[in-house]
């Protein structure tokens, strides 16, 4: 996904667990060949380990576990609303 660019075409199929890009193979060559330069993509380990660690899977809804809890806050009426 970090050589998608704004606009590119994806597919997602949820039933069969599938992400697609829709780019022109000769784009998507070009992309993945800056991956072996020394400016290519830079690995942060700290950020993909806090993502490892907190970030539930895709087919569970990609987003922070501690996200989960708060899923339907703003559902109701507030008990400081005033």
């Amino acid at each position: 996904m970090a050589l998608l660019c704004t606009g590119d075409t994806v597919r997602l199929n949820l039933n069969a667990r599938t992400f697609n890009a829709e780019v022109d193979p000769a784009e998507w060559k070009t992309l993945t060949q800056c991956l072996d330069t020394p400016n290519g993509l830079i690995s942060n380990p700290m950020a993909g380990e806090i993502y490892r660690n907190n970030v539930v899977q895709l087919a569970d809804g990609d987003c922070l576990e501690l996200a989960i809890a708060y899923g339907r806050v703003g559902q109701g009426i507030s008990r400081d609303n005033h």
